[in-house]
């Protein structure tokens, strides 16, 4: 009965140490879970308003350098800036 005293001592103090172990742990908590809900939250908006924003720069920036690539200022755009009709490559290429 050596074996199973020492297994059953062990379990005991295993719980008593998880218990006081949690208790702690709840009174040192800098926040509430709402709380901490709550500002995780905030953070993922904070990041995919950054991703947004970053994703536009880059996007811009490669519109830009293609534009000084292919020497024409009113590619990527909707209607061009010279007033003359925007054609496209096959247009171009049955003239």
């Amino acid at each position: 009965m050596g074996f199973l005293t020492g297994v059953l001592k062990f379990a005991i103090g295993g719980a008593i140490g998880a218990a006081v172990g949690a208790g702690v742990a709840m009174l040192l908590a800098p926040q509430s879970g709402e709380e901490l809900k709550a500002k995780i939250n905030d953070r993922i908006e904070e990041s995919k308003k950054a991703r947004d924003e970053a994703e536009a720069a880059t996007r811009s920036a490669m519109e830009q350098e293609f534009r000084r690539m292919v020497n024409d200022e009113n590619a990527f755009r909707s209607t061009p800036s010279n007033g003359t009709g925007a054609q496209t490559t096959s247009q171009q290429s049955s003239q």
